[in-house]
């Protein structure tokens, strides 16, 4: 449930990312330059995702939350719009909430979201297999004037992952130059 409410401040926090006067001391780093040029079919990533691993620059407690199943529906409306919903169900089916982050498609690797106070996010497509997995950076302006990484998303289709699938995953994220040793790390493997 920590891990939940940690997930729903760090949502919510991007207006102290532009706050000038708000004095943000964190480990947040900049957002990593890596160039995305998915030319996907916006189409095929409608529907539901599993959120399956996802790092953080934040210090966070534990490695793995088994309370909680987090999961997308990206809405497509049309080439320049869809919305990802958010759904934190916690295993125990008591409860839960949903999240709307309306977003503009400014290509199909670069989005821009807005958080649930109206901060717009940059969200990235780094790397989307349609019927299997996709990850996604999510960024945000800081107030320094550079661009902050708040977290990258690793998604799937599956509702149960095997260790095999983790380890696949992780492989991916290395290939794209996120080190899981130098963020913090969550993972699920079953919803």
């Amino acid at each position: 449930m920590h891990k939940l409410l940690f997930l729903l401040c760090f949502l919510s926090t991007g207006s102290s990312l532009t706050n000038a006067n708000f004095n943000f001391n964190s480990s947040l780093t900049a957002c990593p330059n890596i160039n995305s040029s998915i030319k996907s079919n916006i189409e095929k990533l409608v529907g539901k995702w599993y959120l399956a691993i996802i790092l953080f620059d934040e210090d966070i407690e534990a490695l793995e939350d088994e309370n909680v199943c987090i999961k997308a529906d990206f809405q497509y409306s049309n080439e320049t719009f869809l919305n990802q919903e958010w759904s934190f169900e916690p295993t125990s089916n008591n409860g839960g909430m949903t999240i709307n982050m309306p977003t503009t498609i400014e290509d199909t690797s670069h989005w821009t979201a807005l958080s649930p106070l109206g901060v717009p996010v940059h969200v990235t497509v780094l790397h989307v297999i349609h019927k299997s997995r996709m990850v996604l950076m999510f960024c945000a302006d800081h107030h320094t004037g550079g661009v902050a990484h708040l977290w990258t998303a690793m998604l799937t289709r599956k509702k149960k992952l095997s260790h095999l699938d983790l380890v696949h995953m992780s492989a991916q994220l290395l290939e794209l130059g996120f080190d899981p040793n130098s963020r913090q790390l969550i993972t699920w493997h079953h919803c």
